[in-house]
């Protein structure tokens, strides 16, 4: 039982407070608490309370370094404040243990844990390399009150590097592929979609078109590259793509995964978006299965591609409403594509950008399924992420060779600077066997009519022309009217709607017998249509553009006995003419100033004004002069041409 003191004043005689301060002196001198409490209940601080509040105070005031002491020299602390270099680590250290016996004896060429160990009562490290260390070692961060825990830097570095892998994609890409095919290596590719990948015939869907896209991708690669790729066509009717990629669109129930690698993939295309919609299906739902295509086509080695769905024709499909609501699903696969560093073709934005020369319900007869030529560009547009190719879409615009690839089976083909609009000149010279080039050119909104940029000159052959292997008409700019000179900046017209998107201008020399051997290129210009201008009265025009095949020149001109209306060559050499002499009027066309052919329009004309019309063509040329009309026909191509009478204005147009 305890001892209970008195409550006698200080100093007590009492034999109990002599007992109970013996027990007190011990709780003073032993204790490991701070304080004890006396006979009074008052606190006071043990030998241990007293050690704190020292070692706190001296915290406070700093640390005594030894100067040109350490541990490997070694030296005597004294004092509980002084601290220790340990030049092994860099840290200072300070004894927090007894200095009761005298200073704390440290050898020479020892170390703290050799001295007495580190630790509470022991050696403590009180330099900055310590607080590094603990701050640097695992879950040091924890250390720091209120700072992140190591948790959360470990869960923040895992979605850093998630984010970097979407922002910063290091894998394949559809160029990557691109490049391995122009070396000249096959890839397979796969396509999947609804009916307007699998390529059903509008208004008779359960019939494919000719030109289903996959096929024509297929076409458009082998004329890029000369390579004949592997290519299957997945698209199924009435399909979305939250059934494609469950397995619910397919008899078999495979899932899109397990199509996908039923067999080897390099690449691999999908279309989804139009029934998604029609059928009311989940946006969001669409935008995960979307992101569910990419990671894996990626997890199984193949390059995702996504298409974007055709414009609708509300008109004609009845449904206005779910039509204005496709443009969310568009907009959702735009997003992703960006997000996630995926190649995208937007069907969508080309169709649109095709209204001004195709109507949408040509392109689309039945509101939905394009028609077999909208199927033939689509398909072609597939070809984009594995070409290399220039843009073009303002008149006066050009792409040439540099920086463009092109196919070619020509074995004597050249390429040299001629100072042509488009650039360099490729130059091919006919071989036993049909030789030709095809040129990839994109166009970014849909075009009347297209010029080839070329030599005109008197050792051209004949050649056809093609369009996304469709046929254009024939090209032969031999030079015989005109002056002697070449013009090697002349350009051939070709009047034809295109589509906004990739197009493949193929030329293919003739075999047939022609006055000269060889064909040249240099790139595509978009020309300027429906120009009207005037001549000056150094008879130049204001416009830099000239006549070309498919044009009509319009102008009214006064004439009188004499008076000859000339066209001619870019260098102001007479090529053709009409001309009133005598009271007929004579339709002529000239080499070096000689003529070379020539009709009469009529005989018995007086002197007056006219409105005159000049037809270029393919084959030849049409002079109109009020109501009398004559024309006269050519093996070769009229050169480009130009109005020469001083102060005319005219009008150029397609014809």
């Amino acid at each position: 039982m305890a001892t209970q003191p008195t409550n006698l004043p200080v100093p007590s005689e009492s034999p109990r407070d002599l007992k109970f301060n013996a027990g007190k002196i011990d709780e003073y001198v032993t204790s490991m608490g701070w304080t004890y409490t006396d006979r009074f209940g008052q606190k006071h601080y043990t030998i241990e309370g007293m050690n704190y509040l020292s070692q706190q105070a001296m915290a406070a005031y700093g640390y005594v370094i030894l100067t040109g002491k350490t541990f490997t020299t070694g030296a005597t602390l004294n004092n509980p404040n002084e601290v220790l270099l340990n030049t092994a680590d860099g840290e200072y250290y300070k004894w927090t243990g007894s200095f009761a016996s005298g200073g704390k004896v440290v050898p020479a060429n020892s170390t703290p844990a050799g001295t007495g160990g580190i630790g509470p009562g022991a050696w403590i490290g009180v330099g900055d390399a310590s607080l590094r260390a603990a701050l640097a070692a695992p879950g040091g961060v924890n250390l720091v009150n209120g700072a992140a825990k190591q948790s959360d830097l470990l869960a923040l570095t895992g979605r850093v590097t998630a984010v970097e892998n979407i922002v910063y994609y290091r894998g394949k890409t559809a160029a990557t592929l691109g490049k391995i095919l122009q070396a000249g290596t096959a890839l397979k590719i796969k396509g999947f979609g609804d009916s307007t990948m699998k390529g059903a015939r509008s208004g008779d869907v359960n019939n494919v078109s000719p030109n289903e896209p996959m096929k024509m991708l297929k076409e458009a690669l082998l004329l890029i590259t000369g390579v004949n790729c592997t290519v299957t066509n997945y698209g199924i009717n009435s399909t979305t793509l939250y059934d494609m990629m469950r397995g619910t669109d397919n008899p078999d129930g495979k899932t899109y995964e397990q199509r996908l690698t039923e067999s080897a993939c390099d690449i691999v295309y999908c279309n989804h978006g139009i029934n998604d919609n029609q059928t009311g299906k989940d946006i969001l739902t669409y935008r995960l299965d979307l992101i569910d295509f990419v990671n894996i086509s990626r997890k199984n080695n193949a390059v995702p591609v996504l298409v974007t769905p055709n414009p609708n024709v509300p008109i004609l499909t009845g449904t206005p409403a779910n039509n204005r609501r496709l443009k969310l699903f568009v907009d959702v696969m735009r997003q992703v594509a960006r997000d996630m560093c995926v190649d995208l073709v937007d069907q969508h934005e080309l169709f649109n950008q095709s209204t001004n020369v195709i109507s949408p319900s040509v392109s689309f007869p039945d509101g939905v399924h394009p028609s077999d030529a909208a199927y033939r560009q689509a398909g072609y547009n597939l070809a984009m992420p594995l070409t290399t190719y220039h843009e073009i879409s303002n008149a006066g615009d050009n792409a040439g060779l540099d920086g463009s690839q092109f196919f070619t089976n020509s074995t004597n083909y050249t390429i040299t600077e001629h100072g042509s609009r488009c650039g360099p000149t490729m130059t091919m010279t006919k071989e036993s066997s049909v030789t030709g080039l095809n040129y990839p050119v994109k166009f970014v909104k849909g075009q009347k009519a297209i010029q080839l940029n070329q030599l005109q000159w008197t050792g051209a052959c004949i050649a056809s022309v093609t369009d996304n292997s469709d046929s254009m008409g024939i090209i032969y700019p031999q030079k015989q009217y005109g002056g002697p000179d070449f013009n090697w900046d002349s350009t051939t017209k070709f009047y034809r709607p295109m589509y906004a998107g990739l197009h493949v201008i193929g030329i293919n020399l003739q075999q047939s017998a022609s006055i000269g051997n060889d064909m040249t290129f240099s790139g595509v210009i978009l020309p300027t249509l429906n120009i009207a201008s005037t001549t000056t009265r150094n008879n130049k025009n204001y416009s830099s553009e000239m006549i070309g095949l498919g044009d009509a020149i319009c102008f009214n001109a006064a004439m009188s006995d004499g008076t000859e209306i000339i066209l001619s060559d870019f260098n102001g050499v007479k090529a053709a003419s009409v001309k009133l002499t005598s009271g007929t009027l004579r339709l002529g066309l000239f080499l070096n100033g000689s003529e070379t052919q020539g009709v009469n329009l009529g005989t018995g004309v007086t002197a007056g004004t006219f409105a005159i019309q000049f037809i270029v063509n393919s084959t030849g040329i049409q002079c109109d002069v009020g109501i009398l009309t004559a024309t006269l026909t050519t093996v070769t191509n009229l050169p480009n041409l130009k109005l020469f009478n001083s102060g005319i204005p005219f009008v150029i147009s397609k014809a």
